[in-house]
């Protein structure tokens, strides 16, 4: 389970740098991961970037959290998680530095990102900020996401209302958090209530909750608990205000006493007296069935085995596609750091060779110390990258790195086409398990009545 949060920087990115690189939470630095920067001068070849391209922008870079549940990961494994997210992220297009910190009661990173994508000077907020799509839920999704692919827990969001704080989060892990057990009381009298007071009723009599209504608002108090809570937009969310729970009463009212039902495409009567609306719903379910048949014979599919067989491939097919398309993200992230590293080299190569020809070196030092400092963090970077070999020609580069974008995209093309075969498959298998349910209750009304006999 991981607890996500961001917010931006607007002032001094250098002393968030600095709080999170503290050896004495990192196990001697040993959990630091940079991208596309040196941890240590993150913060100056954060502003050279922004420098580079003029940018305006407000937010000088973020800062991400991402808290894990005491004793469910090592610090080893949170630190992948967190570079992985980022990497995830923000596809190997801004400078980040991760820290891992070891120094509370629970393992937690500190993602700190760039506010300027270094390939085209365009904003993270621009780009992962907008407020359809806010930075804050890409991050959760995609932490979330991670989460569950290293088989830990994942923080289980309301369906319908406002988000909870942490402490509530891990209460309801734990079973416990009193709002949580109130609302699974709510949706489960909801389902078999008759009506608003019948609802009251159940709540008080069977759930063992006191109740006050005040005017158009309902509270309710567990035995254990010392106030009511009330049923509110701030509580719980729209979905749960008293104007809703009577909606919601009556629509599962509607849907338990309609004698006409629809479920996977196939109408069920429930009131056999009706022959009219039974003969209507039998012809609709026979159009249905041929549909369904037609769809199958399209695909070369003649049996429940062969349609499993055939969803049993697209599976396998999606995930190697996955790791195709994972393998091709990797790849064109290291691409795009090196280039990055190679144009930020070059740039303030021309900086460092003046700075060799000058007489008062001191000066010039003070007046370029942000290039001079690039170029001796990109050096030492490049140094350790290829001992003894000669750089890599960045134009020969910019061509791989199209070459496998282009790829990506294609691939990518693949994977949404495999995707929609998967879910067309999966929803055609659901209405054949559906039809043979149908058939069955069919056999067995006309057993029960001697039709068969």
């Amino acid at each position: 389970m991981a607890y996500t949060k961001i917010h931006p920087i607007k002032t001094t990115p250098d002393l968030a740098i600095a709080y999170i690189l503290n050896p004495d939470k990192t196990e001697n630095s040993l959990l630091v991961s940079s991208f596309a920067c040196t941890a240590k001068t993150a913060s100056i070849e954060f502003q050279y970037t922004r420098s580079r391209f003029n940018s305006d922008t407000g937010n000088l870079a973020y800062h991400c959290i991402q808290s894990f549940k005491p004793d469910e990961v090592t610090a080893e494994q949170a630190h992948r998680i967190g570079i992985q997210t980022a990497d995830e992220m923000l596809k190997g297009k801004y400078e980040y530095v991760v820290a891992t910190h070891v120094d509370r009661g629970h393992y937690h990173n500190h993602i700190i990102i760039n506010g300027v994508n270094f390939e085209n000077g365009l904003s993270f907020c621009s780009e992962h900020d907008q407020f359809k799509n806010p930075a804050w839920k890409q991050l959760r999704k995609i932490s979330d996401e991670i989460c569950m692919e290293n088989s830990l827990s994942v923080i289980e969001l309301p369906e319908k209302g406002y988000g909870k704080c942490y402490y509530e989060w891990l209460k309801d892990k734990q079973n416990s958090s009193y709002k949580s057990k109130l609302k699974a009381t709510i949706d489960k009298c909801i389902m078999t209530a008759d009506s608003f007071d019948d609802f009251l009723e159940k709540m008080q009599n069977d759930m063992k909750y006191e109740y006050k209504v005040r005017g158009n608002s309902v509270s309710f108090r567990a035995e254990e608990q010392e106030r009511f809570t009330r049923c509110s937009k701030k509580n719980f969310g729209w979905y749960y205000e008293p104007e809703q729970l009577k909606k919601r009463i009556e629509r599962q009212v509607r849907k338990r006493t309609a004698a006409l039902s629809r479920d996977s495409g196939f109408y069920r009567v429930s009131d056999e007296s009706a022959v009219g609306l039974n003969r209507w719903a039998t012809l609709k379910n026979m159009q249905e069935a041929s549909r369904m048949l037609n769809v199958l014979t399209d695909l070369g599919v003649h049996s429940v085995e062969e349609l499993e067989e055939k969803i049993s491939e697209k599976f396998d097919h999606r995930f190697d596609t996955v790791d195709e398309l994972k393998k091709l993200e990797k790849e064109i992230g290291q691409q795009r750091e090196l280039l990055k590293m190679l144009n930020a080299y070059w740039s303030s190569k021309t900086v460092h060779d003046e700075f060799l020809k000058v007489n008062n070196r001191k000066c010039f030092e003070k007046e370029h110390s942000k290039e001079l400092s690039v170029y001796a963090s990109t050096k030492e970077w490049l140094k350790e990258k290829y001992k003894g070999n000669a750089l890599p020609n960045r134009s020969v580069l910019e061509v791989k790195i199209e070459e496998n974008e282009s790829k990506y995209e294609t691939l990518l093309e693949d994977y949404h086409g495999i995707k929609k075969e998967l879910n067309a498959l999966n929803d055609i298998r659901e209405k054949v398990d559906k039809f043979f349910e149908l058939q069955e209750q069919e056999q067995n009304r006309k057993k029960a009545k001697g039709e068969l006999e």
